[in-house]
C-alpha cells in the first residue's frame, strides 16, 4: 500500500489538483486521475484519502457491486429512454463483472473539506447509459453516500 505521501508526490496543480493513480475493477487495473477539488489539499483530504488507502480493495468491492446495484435499479427508465435502441445503450448486465463493457472508470475524487464535511470522496464513470452526465459512486470516511449521475459527487 502506498503512503499519502507517496500518493500525493504525483499531484500537480493544473486548474485542480491532479495525477495518475491504479484502481481495480472487475478484475482489471484502471490509470484514472486522482483528483482533489480546492485551491490546496487539505488536512480533511489528506485524511479521507488515508482511510481511502488504507481501505482500496474493500471501496474497489463495494463499487462494483453499488454501480450494479443502481444500473440494475434503472433498467425500466433505460428502455422507456432508449425504445429499441437500449441494447445499444443499457444492454441486459447479469452481474458485477459485466458492468466492465458499459463503465469505464476515469477519476477518484476527493472534495473539498468545507463544500463536504466528513470527507466526501467517490469514484467517476463515463458510460454508455448516461452520456451526458456519466455515473459515480460516492463514500465518506465513515459510510457508503449513493450511486447515481455524477451530480452525486460533483
Amino acid at each position: 500500500m502506498k503512503s499519502v505521501s507517496e500518493v500525493l508526490s504525483s499531484v500537480a496543480w493544473n486548474g485542480i489538483w491532479s495525477g495518475p493513480f491504479e484502481i481495480q475493477l472487475w478484475g482489471r487495473t484502471y490509470e484514472v486521475d486522482l483528483r482533489f477539488y480546492g485551491d490546496e489539499i487539505n488536512g480533511g483530504q489528506q485524511s479521507a484519502l488515508s482511510d481511502f488507502l488504507l481501505r482500496q480493495r474493500e471501496l474497489e468491492e463495494r463499487v462494483e457491486n453499488e454501480l450494479f446495484a443502481f444500473y440494475s435499479g434503472e433498467r425500466d427508465e433505460f428502455e422507456a429512454r432508449y425504445g429499441d435502441a437500449v441494447g445499444q445503450h443499457a444492454p441486459v448486465i447479469d452481474n458485477s463483472e459485466g458492468m466492465s463493457r458499459i463503465a469505464f472508470p476515469q477519476a477518484v475524487l476527493f472534495q473539498y473539506e468545507n463544500v463536504s464535511p466528513g470527507g466526501v470522496f467517490g469514484f467517476l464513470f463515463r458510460c454508455s447509459w448516461e452520456e451526458e452526465l456519466g455515473a459515480a459512486v460516492a463514500f465518506s470516511r465513515t459510510r457508503f453516500e449513493g450511486a447515481g449521475t455524477q451530480d452525486i459527487l460533483l
